[in-house]
């Protein structure tokens, strides 16, 4: 494409049909064109980079998103780049990530950065499996994040997230892992009261404690976890 002819717009009106296929397909005064070098009808492709390639380098733009002369000043991108940590799935390091460093090295080599690598450290977090499958929008197995704070509490919540695993590793959904968390919440609120009662019952309250302290206090007030649901004193 002749750069005079640039740039080449996209159709507003075009139907999003959910079929696979590139919409752009369907929409013929777009796809059908004069070919720029000879003329005669030709077509155009519709399908020419994958969605990771605008998104191997968009953070880059986000540096400096205004700029209407070139992808971006290398000074302001200077100041953020390389990023200090990168945290994904471990999916993202197959696709995004191989993408995002290639692109890196790409504009390295036409003198766009003068770095050879977008990050510094890399953190690939683990997944979240529920019945037999990865957790994902697309499977339609996703626990909406909204409907458990609802239910027991954003921290409560945030909490059981740290709890269910260590987030380098995989984790599958359970009930059962959650009433163990319910248990684990509770034990913590017994040990947390148990050091409240006992920072203020001693002189000076700065005093330090051990956990033997907090076993005999906790025995003293016949302290327990009742169902693994909730903690009262026991009658």
């Amino acid at each position: 494409m002749p750069d005079d002819q640039l740039p080449v717009l996209l159709p507003q009106q075009i139907a999003i049909t959910g079929k696979g296929r590139s919409p752009l397909d369907e929409v013929p005064e777009f796809v059908n064109v004069k070919c720029p070098r000879c003329g005669e009808p030709a077509r155009r492709e519709t399908d020419t980079m994958d969605t990771f390639v605008d998104s191997s380098w968009y953070f880059y733009r986000y540096c400096d998103p205004k700029n209407s002369t070139a992808p971006y000043d290398e000074k302001k991108v200077e100041y953020w780049f390389p990023i200090d940590q990168y945290i994904g799935g471990v999916e993202h390091a197959i696709l995004h990530l191989i993408y995002s460093r290639f692109w890196t090295k790409v504009m390295r080599d036409i003198g766009l950065t003068k770095y050879d690598e977008p990050v510094k450290k890399l953190f690939t977090q683990g997944m979240v499996i529920r019945n037999g499958q990865k957790m994902s929008k697309s499977v339609g197995n996703v626990v909406a994040a909204d409907d458990v704070a609802d239910k027991h509490g954003a921290d409560s919540a945030r909490l059981f997230a740290l709890f269910a695993a260590p987030p380098e590793k995989t984790w599958t959904g359970s009930m059962p892992a959650w009433k163990a968390f319910i248990v684990f919440w509770g034990a913590s609120i017994v040990m947390s009261r148990a050091i409240s009662t006992y920072l203020a019952a001693t002189d000076p309250p700065t005093r330090t404690f051990c956990a033997s302290c907090i076993r005999r206090y906790s025995a003293s007030r016949k302290i327990s976890i009742a169902a693994g649901t909730s903690i009262r004193p026991s009658r």
